[in-house]
């Protein structure tokens, strides 16, 4: 067999990724994150918050996202 010198790999010279929902690194919209920094102090608990914001997303938020959004 031997060495292979010869291989042509495709490159993407500049990939153009627009972003129309989401910014890089973003997981949830703004007004999400609003909605925990408002109903959390309320007294409403962690885990309390997370399954309120499920009827609104239709995705259950954790207690620990709630906390770090808080936090």
């Amino acid at each position: 067999m031997g060495i292979i010198t010869a291989i042509r790999v495709p490159r993407a010279r500049a990939p153009v990724v627009e972003r129309s929902v989401f910014s890089r690194y973003q997981r949830r919209q703004a007004q999400v994150n609003q909605v925990i920094r408002e109903v959390f102090p309320a007294g409403v608990s962690t885990r309390r918050v997370g399954a309120s914001l499920e009827a609104l997303l239709g995705k259950q938020v954790s207690a620990q996202t709630v906390s770090r959004v808080e936090g």
